[in-house]
Parts: structure tokens; C-alpha cells; sequence
């Protein structure tokens, strides 16, 4: 791995507080699937789980992406009294890692996180951690309605996914206006009544996965509005906005350039200008 200096943003202040860096992988379970890379400042480390991460009361942990299957892992590390942070956005990291001349690969990703500034990244709570598995189980909920309706399942089984659907719904828009600062302000300006609630739920997933800090056409690519010339988008915002877009314009068949607008007016509102 090529040697980078540490960014002096991170040089403790007062009492010394360790942060590590972490590369974390999808598949990385117990001895099975590829482990996650653990940069603490002066050597890379490979470990199966998140939460082995040696931090302690105080620390710092950074990481690139919370999966789903790592929820329970940043739990625990939040139980631990260490402080978890997540990348806004991880279309950076490779602009970041080529402005410092390095190669691609896990090390060099984990040591990239070391030297972007503290607003490329999120404080994660546990109530954050909470609203983010009830998104996730929303969409999982989605996803079985869509193929209940496919494999013409039984109009009560049809039924019964759709009012867990609609509950999951209600209880993210509930954690959202707790958890997400800018979540009332948004919903307020774009008019989401209480029965735009999948409208509503979407949002919150959006404002929180979407820096929309970020310059305007950076965001539509992320989202998967229009393709990026690597392809690459979040195929789950995509839904999101398609979803919050049916709520704004309310109607089933919404344009691109208006969900174009609707992203714009968005930023305007949770992150300055367009």
C-alpha cells in the first residue's frame, strides 16, 4: 500500500481519541466472504466484523457504507460509547484517492477515508441506525408486494402486505421527523399531505442516503435519473424518488425532466442553491 501522510483535521484535540477507518464489505461475515479493512492511522488490519474494530468509549470509527447486514454491528459499536460516522456519498472516494496518486484496492480505499474532511461524512445514532432499518424493511415489504402481485397471490394475502406496507411507512415518517432536521422543513415546502406517505417515507430514505449539498447533476446521476457515463447509480433512490415524485405531482406517470425539478427544488430547500 502506497504511504500517504494523515490529514491534520485528524490529529486529536485535548484527550487523545483513536480513529479508525474502515472499508467495510457486504459479504464480510464471521469467516465466510471477503473481511473489512481497518486503517487506524498508521497500518492496515483485515477483520470479519465491524464491531471487532478495537475502538472504545470516546473513539471515532469512519466508515464508507452501513449495509444492512452490518446494522447490528454499528449497534453495538453505539453501545460501546464509540462515535460512528458514514461517507455522504461514496461516488468520491475514487476522486479523492486519485488526487493522492493511489491504486485501487481496499487498503487504499480505507486510507482515503483518513484524509477527506469531517462534512464528507454523517454522525450515525442509534436512532438514526433505527430509521434506517425500518427504510430497509420497507422496501423488503415493497419488494413482496411487487411479486405477490406478479405470481397473482390471493387479493388477502395482496391485502395484508400492503397494510404492513402502509404501517412501515407511518412509523418511518414518525422516526423521520425526530431523527432527519431538515425532514418537516422539505415536506412542508413540497405540500406532502399525511396521505402522501409513501411519498413521505421515501423522502426520508432520500435526505438520508443523498448529500444534496452536492452540485445538482451529481445528485440526478446518483440517483439514477439520468446513467452516469460508469453506469453506477443507486438503484434504490431511484425508486425513491420515482416514489416521491407519484406523491408530488400525484399522478402514476411522472416525466423526467420534472423529477429533474423536483430534485432541484429539494437541494433548494435542504441544501442551498441549485
Amino acid at each position: 500500500m502506497e504511504n500517504c501522510p494523515r490529514k491534520e483535521a485528524y490529529k486529536p484535540l485535548g484527550r487523545e481519541v483513536r480513529r479508525f477507518y474502515v472499508d467495510v464489505h457486504t459479504s464480510a461475515n464471521g469467516r465466510r466472504g471477503k473481511p473489512h479493512v481497518v486503517f487506524d492511522g498508521h497500518q492496515c488490519v483485515r477483520t470479519s466484523r465491524l464491531v471487532d474494530v478495537p475502538a472504545g468509549e470516546g473513539d471515532e470509527v469512519y466508515v464508507d457504507v452501513i449495509p444492512s447486514t452490518r446494522y447490528d454491528d454499528v449497534s453495538a459499536l453505539l453501545g460501546r460509547g464509540v462515535r460512528v460516522f458514514r461517507l455522504k456519498r461514496t461516488d468520491i472516494i475514487a476522486a479523492y484517492r486519485d488526487r493522492l496518486s493511489l491504486s485501487k484496492n481496499d487498503e487504499n480505499d480505507a486510507t482515503t477515508l483518513s484524509m477527506m474532511d469531517r462534512d464528507c461524512f454523517i454522525e450515525v445514532t442509534a436512532v438514526y441506525v433505527e430509521l434506517m432499518k425500518l427504510v430497509h424493511e420497507y422496501y423488503k415489504q415493497l419488494s413482496l408486494l411487487t411479486l405477490m402481485k406478479q405470481l397473482d397471490a390471493s387479493p388477502e394475502l395482496i391485502r395484508l402486505a400492503r397494510k404492513n406496507k402502509d404501517k412501515l411507512a407511518c412509523r418511518i415518517v414518525k422516526k423521520a421527523k425526530t431523527t432527519i432536521k431538515e425532514y418537516d422543513k422539505v415536506c412542508r415546502e413540497l405540500g406532502l399531505t399525511d396521505k402522501s406517505r409513501y411519498g413521505k417515507a421515501a423522502l426520508a430514505d432520500l435526505l438520508l442516503n443523498v448529500d444534496f449539498t452536492a452540485g445538482l447533476r451529481k445528485i440526478i446521476c446518483y440517483v439514477g435519473l439520468y446513467n452516469p457515463s460508469n453506469g453506477k447509480y443507486n438503484h434504490r433512490l431511484k425508486t425513491a424518488i420515482h416514489s416521491l415524485a407519484i406523491s408530488y405531482y400525484r399522478r402514476q406517470r411522472v416525466k423526467a425532466k420534472e423529477v429533474r425539478q423536483l430534485l432541484k427544488k429539494i437541494k433548494q430547500i435542504a441544501g442551498g442553491p441549485a
